[in-house]
């Protein structure tokens, strides 16, 4: 008899592929294929975010309206005390004041320009230009709040009269807030804050100056000292809107 040869033996030692095997090698070429990234994508580097307007509750906001409520309580208590009859003395500024009224007057300049530097100081430290640049070494914060409250005494003894009881502490004030709020304003980065902030500054520079000069003339000083603090007081302005 002869033998028979069969194939199927051959077939049989073949285990059949599972259905699930061809996926896993297609996964495992597509791990090992340097081509394709194995981990998720890297963001990039934007840099720090645009500056943006600034919080209007800046810390030398609030200290700056204090200290120009003081200032003008103080020039309220100084228009009541020169309220009375003018005397025989031919200066308006000296008829119903005294050596007092002036020292306490001096003192309440002095303090706001003190008080100005420092409310300005503090609302820089609070916004974001800090640490772009540095403070300026020459302040010019505290021109308008002396000038103003300067003013404000000069008229209360030059008029010495009850309207001045109302007048004389609200152009202090006005003086004193108007100049360190558009201060505070011009460090915003804001467009309309900056335009505002102008606006401000400059009708406040404007009339103070107006104030000052009428404050100057009306008491019929000699003329080298009416020249001399007309020329101060217009510098000095000058020098802080340049800034």
């Amino acid at each position: 008899m002869r033998p028979r040869f069969s194939f199927s033996r051959g077939e049989d030692l073949e285990a059949p592929a599972a259905p699930g095997d061809s996926e896993l090698a297609e996964a495992g070429d597509q791990t090992l294929d340097p081509g394709v990234p194995d981990s998720a994508p890297i963001r990039p580097d934007l840099g720090p975010p645009s500056p943006g307007p600034q919080s209007g509750n800046q810390p030398g906001s609030g200290l700056g309206l204090i200290i120009s409520v003081a200032v003008a309580a103080v020039v309220f208590v100084l228009a009541i005390y020169a309220t009375g009859s003018p005397t025989a003395n031919p200066l308006p500024l000296a008829q119903t004041t005294n050596a007092l009224f002036w020292l306490v007057g001096v003192v309440a300049t002095a303090a706001a320009g003190f008080g100005a530097v420092y409310a300005d100081r503090t609302a820089f430290r609070g916004t974001q230009f800090e640490d772009q640049q540095a403070a300026p070494d020459f302040n010019t914060a505290w021109i308008t709040p002396v000038i103003a409250t300067a003013t404000a005494i000069l008229l209360v003894a030059t008029y010495h009269n009850t309207m001045m009881i109302v007048a004389g502490p609200l152009i202090a004030f006005v003086g004193n807030a108007g100049s360190l709020l558009s201060r505070d304003l011009l460090d915003d980065a804001d467009d309309t804050a900056l335009k505002t902030a102008t606006t401000i500054h400059t009708l406040v520079v404007h009339t103070i100056a107006f104030l000052a000069l009428s404050a100057i003339y009306l008491n019929k000083l000699p003329t080298v000292i009416v020249a001399l603090l007309a020329c101060v007081a217009t510098a000095l302005l000058v020098l802080e809107s340049l800034e």
